[in-house]
């Protein structure tokens, strides 16, 4: 048989998404093609009902992102090359949509469900001329009236604002544009739009390089403001070491990326316990915008923290330049 799907045995996935998944590969088996989205720089198809009446989820093929061996809109690499961006390889951007998911603990920031799944069928690029099966992300289809950039951000809550930042700061998300963000009717009755973060390939880095311009909510207003108790909680309660142990267990994630989520999760606990705001994390975490492609722009405060506790390991260990003589930010610190 050409086509399949099923769910990796590794990874969680709620009975929901397991439903959504039987009811996707029956779809398939009964004709209904995958479709390749017109947009993105990796492949996305969307996976429809038996009826062909709507989207059911949304399957991304590892070895089909931009700057993967198979990828079908001419952004062609090896596997494990450098991708859209440095700090994330090409062909893990799949497991990054899943460990989003399963970072977003108890639903906070409303990551639709996701799982890794192992997808065979003639639509999908062949590999040497066959049809193969392919590992990628499976997320639910969210039905949307829009996405955020054709909003004034003054519309959206205030807690959906929060939960989204927390969540971006913990996983260092490369990409939060307004495009990443759909926009649906409020369900709470509190606010009329309720947003829905999406696309979150382009996270958990091994370096923290990004910039203010690159987060949307960072000029926002609602990232100004104090955070909730419930946020607060929510906060205090997480565990960034846990968190790590999870996503190498389940996905594989390496352990650069992840001595980063550990890092950025105690910057979201220390400085909500000092009464910042959600902006003012993200002053400390992002680069500062110059305004200009020919001006570099300089490390963050958490970048320069950073390189400052290596040069310090470094030292103590007697390994590197920092070992002799003493870097110029070792001598610096107050030891």
């Amino acid at each position: 048989r050409n086509m399949g799907l099923y769910v990796d045995a590794q990874v969680p996935c709620t009975q929901g998404l397991r439903e959504r998944v039987a009811a996707t590969l029956a779809a398939l088996l009964s004709g209904i093609q995958p479709r390749l989205t017109e947009d993105g720089t990796g492949a996305t198809y969307m996976l429809r009902d038996t009826a062909n009446r709507c989207n059911l989820a949304a399957f991304k093929p590892k070895d089909e992102e931009a700057f993967a061996p198979q990828n079908p809109r001419g952004y062609v690499g090896k596997e494990n090359s450098i991708g859209l961006r440095h700090g994330v390889l090409s062909t893990q951007q799949a497991a990054r949509e899943v460990a989003a998911y399963l970072l977003d603990h108890d639903k906070f920031a409303g990551v639709p469900e996701t799982t890794l799944v192992h997808g065979k069928h003639p639509k999908f690029v062949p590999v040497g001329g066959k049809v193969v099966w392919k590992i990628g992300a499976f997320q639910a289809f969210i039905e949307a009236k829009d996405t955020a950039g054709n909003f004034a951000p003054q519309v959206f809550s205030v807690t959906d604002i929060h939960r989204i930042g927390i969540l971006d700061v913990r996983i260092i998300n490369l990409d939060r544009n307004d495009g990443n963000l759909l926009v649906r009717a409020g369900r709470t009755g509190s606010s009329k739009y309720e947003l829905v973060p999406i696309d979150h390939g382009l996270s958990l880095p091994d370096r923290i390089e990004v910039s203010t311009e690159e987060i949307a909510w960072m000029s926002w207003p609602q990232a100004q403001k104090p955070f909730g108790e419930r946020e607060l909680t929510y906060i205090r309660t997480l565990n960034g070491q846990r968190d790590a142990n999870l996503l190498a267990k389940c996905l594989g994630v390496r352990r650069d990326c992840l001595r980063l989520l550990e890092v950025t999760t105690k910057l979201l606990q220390i400085g909500a316990e000092h009464g910042l705001t959600l902006h003012e994390i993200g002053t400390i975490m992002y680069r500062e915008d110059t305004g200009c492609d020919e001006v570099p722009q300089k490390p963050s405060k958490l970048e320069q923290v950073v390189s400052s506790c290596l040069d310090a390991a470094l030292a103590v260990a007697g390994e590197g330049p920092a070992a002799n003589p003493v870097s110029a930010t070792l001598s610096g610190l107050d030891m």
